[in-house]
């Protein structure tokens, strides 16, 4: 792990969490699913389900956030690096979508 401070990360069951709310938008939303299954590596996959659960259609479970914010930057700090990018191709997929609210 990253030199950080434990105190400053994300308890691993909230990005648990998260990461299974990622999962449930993946199986209802086809195009979300298909660029998850693009990437095989397991810890991609989890950061990309982990910011789905925060970018994602709100009618789905996700939070629907719209913008990177302080919040969302921790969890992704929390994450490692691998992780990281999966968060980072889901968040930028979602940025790119138009929502219903």
């Amino acid at each position: 792990m990253p030199n950080r401070r434990a105190s400053t990360l994300l308890d691993r069951r909230e990005l648990d969490r998260l990461a299974e709310i990622g999962i449930a938008i993946a199986r209802a939303d086809y195009p979300v699913s298909n660029l998850r299954r693009s990437n095989n590596d397991a810890s991609f996959r989890y950061g990309f389900d982990v910011a789905s659960a925060l970018f994602g259609d709100s009618t789905l479970g996700s939070q629907g956030s719209t913008v990177l914010g302080p919040g969302s930057l921790h969890i992704r700090a929390s994450l490692e690096a691998t992780a990281q990018s999966g968060f980072d191709q889901s968040a930028n997929f979602h940025f790119s979508r138009r929502y219903r609210p």
